[in-house]
């Protein structure tokens, strides 16, 4: 197995916060290939999965762990400037990000996994939460939903942008990590379509429309190579 490692199908990240079995199962249905975030592996292995990769600095594994993951399989990067989320996103291409088990723990740690969406919002990484999925939006997303159906904006960065289909719509309006955000709106049902100036803006809706995010994710990746 060569590092970095390429997928062309999507892959499941698990980390090692908090972390549902049934969240875990879910992910490993959409993407086959896992990669362990270090301690995810235990997450993992207390599945009943072992992880096709792992990857960080390796100090949250207990040896017992590690004895039963093939050595081919552990991708130590030591620097310490990143977290083990980060370390994953950018040593692994793929076409799209299942990431479960890294909400839940500590606040700081969440912010961080936060973060790694903003900055590399190219990569299409869905963070799976307890009740809702969270990704970040580059410069334009559509998709059918439901009428009420939560969708909630939060910038990460400085951005300007129009969204339709939405209970309170909004034009060429700005928005700003420490100014206006856009949460607890909402679709007033048929096609939610946003574009913004920049990428940066992440997107927060219910934990049951993931196989729906997901398809329409790879459906725009997949259109953008043709």
């Amino acid at each position: 197995m060569q590092f970095p490692l390429r997928s062309s199908k999507p892959v499941a990240l698990v980390g090692g916060g908090r972390l549902k079995e049934a969240d875990f199962s879910h992910a490993t249905r959409i993407a086959e290939f896992l990669v362990a975030a270090d301690g995810g592996a235990a997450a993992a292995l207390a599945c009943g999965r072992v992880p096709d990769a792992v990857i960080g600095d390796l100090d949250s594994l207990e040896e017992s762990d590690v004895s039963l993951i093939p050595s081919q399989r552990l991708f130590r990067v030591a620097e310490q400037e990143t977290t083990d989320f980060c370390k994953c996103v950018t040593h692994v291409q793929a076409p799209l990000y299942i990431a479960v088990g890294f909400t839940g723990g500590r606040l700081d740690h969440e912010l961080a996994n936060f973060n790694v969406l903003a900055r590399f919002a190219a990569k299409s990484i869905i963070l799976v939460g307890e009740s809702e999925i969270c990704f970040a939006l580059r410069t334009s997303f559509e998709i059918d939903l439901p009428p009420k159906t939560l969708f909630s904006l939060f910038p990460f960065t400085d951005v300007s942008g129009t969204g339709r289909g939405l209970k309170w719509p909004f034009d060429r309006m700005k928005f700003s990590p420490a100014g206006r955000i856009g949460t607890s709106n909402e679709a007033i049902g048929g096609p939610v379509e946003l574009e913004f100036s920049v990428p940066g803006m992440l997107a927060i809706m219910p934990r049951q429309l993931l196989d729906q995010v997901a398809e329409a994710i790879l459906d725009r990746n997949f259109a953008a190579t043709d």
